[in-house]
């Protein structure tokens, strides 16, 4: 061997005996400095959640007034589609956009472009059924929907898009209505045991709400604030014998469908939120009392000078006049304090209160 082969040959074991080293070094770095870290990196475990179901909202005899369905987020995949121009034009009616907004989504240099965020099912199905629709992906999107619409809005209240219930009964029930998700780190190499993550799914809700008798009462409510030109107002209808609430509106109402469209005072519940002054409501409580206690009958008479003292208080008529001799029907006709008053002192404290 010559010196010039003995000094190729010099270089070349230095050459290997260098990558040797840095092979070594990245190795010992990877395994001691590092070790954790890749691990974590390379481990075969992935996080799986599972979602619940919210649970439905039935009325008492089983008629469905919220229930889950799917809206979808239109986005797309540029470089698959194959004519732009021509999917533009027919993309752009369905999504209510104008064609130039549509087509630079379509031609934009990016993996991936989001069109609109939120799309009902029906338009993602004429997005399916389009002719040239390369490259669209519709993403499924999980939302609250209220096939009666504007029906019990207060009583039912809304679900915003977290799957968050604000006012009525959406929110009232949220945890027993939305569930509990369900989440584990699971092993996904096949030589290991899988386990399943199963989610606690909403629980149903069945109310005392009549859907006819709520349809009809809340007709009424609105009739009555177009006869009188009143700015709102409430009815309540429930059931004397168990207390069951079988119609509970009010008015102005809200779209549960839309409620990020609503104004923030329509969103709550007057009846249970806000104060009510019972006024002369009690007069007919009273009269009820009366009659059914036996105290008074309709034709009974009592005299009306116009003020009362009752524990060492006066109360006066609304109007400030006297009536004398006065029967039942004309004290409601008239919404009499002196006689309700009177009445209430007949028939003494312990059947009143009862």
């Amino acid at each position: 061997m010559n010196s010039s082969q003995l000094r190729r040959m010099w270089i070349v074991a230095v050459g290997l005996l260098f990558a040797m080293t840095i092979v070594v070094g990245r190795l010992f770095a990877f395994q001691v400095f590092q070790g954790e870290e890749w691990a974590a990196k390379t481990a075969d475990v992935v996080s799986v959640v599972d979602q619940p179901e919210r649970g439905v909202i039935y009325d008492r005899n089983g008629a469905v007034l919220a229930v889950n369905k799917m809206d979808y987020q239109v986005g797309v995949s540029p470089s698959l589609v194959y004519d732009s121009e021509e999917e533009a034009t027919e993309l752009a009616p369905i999504l209510g956009r104008p064609r130039y907004e549509i087509l630079s989504a379509l031609e934009a240099n990016a993996p991936y472009v989001l069109i609109e965020g939120r799309v009902p099912s029906e338009t993602a199905e004429l997005i399916r059924e389009m002719e040239d629709n390369d490259g669209l992906q519709l993403d499924p999107l999980p939302r609250r929907y209220y096939p009666q619409d504007e029906l019990m809005c207060h009583v039912l209240g809304y679900v915003d898009f977290e799957n968050n219930g604000g006012g009525g009964v959406e929110g009232y029930y949220q945890t027993l209505l939305a569930g509990q998700a369900a989440s584990a780190e699971q092993n996904i190499n096949p030589l290991m045991e899988q386990t399943t993550v199963v989610a606690r799914e909403g629980a149903d809700l069945v109310l005392t709400i009549d859907r006819s008798v709520q349809y009809f009462v809340e007709q009424q409510l609105k009739e009555a604030l177009t006869e009188y030109g009143a700015v709102g107002g409430t009815i309540i209808v429930m059931d004397p014998r168990t207390g069951a609430i079988l119609a509970m509106a009010s008015e102005p109402c809200f779209s549960p469908n839309e409620f990020y469209n609503a104004d923030e005072s329509l969103l709550l519940n007057p009846i249970v939120t806000q104060q009510y002054e019972p006024g002369s409501v009690m007069k007919l409580i009273t009269m009820a009392a009366a009659l059914d206690s036996g105290t008074v009958t309709p034709s009974t008479t009592y005299n009306d000078t116009g003020v009362i003292v009752v524990g060492g208080h006066p109360s006066y008529n609304w109007d400030r006049g006297a009536y004398g001799i006065t029967d039942m029907q004309t004290l409601l006709a008239r919404s009499l304090n002196v006689g309700a008053a009177t009445i209430a002192t007949w028939m003494g404290s312990d059947v009143f209160y009862d």
